[in-house]
């Protein structure tokens, strides 16, 4: 095992000091677990020979099948990787991580509700998401692309429709992408996009009804 630089050891008997599991600061540290035990020997962890009641070991599985990845589920639950390890062994799951750009709109996405895609949040990372979170949602116009998670669909499409950089909106193009969202604006959020203008009457929707969305 090759011979880390000393202020990395530093960091790694810090951090392990702060609480954390060893598995964490492997994984943040991007160095092998049995580094991080090797050079954290003789610092108490709060993790030391926790016993678990039956019911947070169901908990445990039942995060499991329904998050698909097991690191994960040690994140969310504050345990080591390796006790989920050991009490979900005859549970298959299709990835173990995520990269970790993936994790950052991952993070993202469940802080805000949304995560915008661009050149560094790109489209390809989201259907990996989806594939694990079946729940998120997905829109994509022109080249532009939101993931949104359900309750949070109002301030995705306003955040998605600010994303467009359109001044002045049609009434015809907000419902289409509001349909998208399977919300709507207030009156006062559609009057400020369009300019101040009132909807048409019905026997005089058939010009704008004339005009197609770009």
């Amino acid at each position: 095992m090759p011979s880390l630089h000393p202020s990395l050891i530093k960091k790694i008997r810090e951090e392990v000091a702060k609480g954390k599991s060893k598995s964490q600061v492997a994984r943040e540290l991007r160095v092998h677990r049995q580094t991080v035990a090797k050079y954290t020997k003789g610092i108490p962890s709060k993790y030391a020979r926790k016993k678990y009641t039956k019911e947070f070991i169901q908990k445990i599985r039942q995060l499991t099948r329904e998050i698909g990845i097991k690191s994960e589920v040690a994140r969310v639950l504050d345990i080591p990787y390796e006790s989920v390890i050991k009490y979900t062994k005859d549970i298959k799951v299709r990835n173990k991580t995520f990269g970790e750009r993936t994790w950052e709109m991952l993070k993202e996405l469940m802080e805000k509700g949304y995560v915008l895609t661009n050149a560094r949040n790109p489209s390809t990372k989201i259907y990996i998401l989806r594939k694990h979170f079946p729940k998120i949602q997905w829109v994509k116009i022109k080249g532009y692309g939101i993931a949104f998670l359900p309750e949070k669909k109002e301030e995705a499409v306003r955040a998605f429709i600010q994303r467009l950089g359109k001044k002045v909106w049609s009434y015809r193009k907000l419902r289409k992408i509001t349909k998208l969202f399977e919300t709507d604006l207030t009156k006062e959020e559609k009057l400020g996009l369009v300019g101040g203008r009132r909807p048409m009457r019905k026997n005089n929707s058939k010009n704008q009804e004339s005009q197609t969305f770009k």
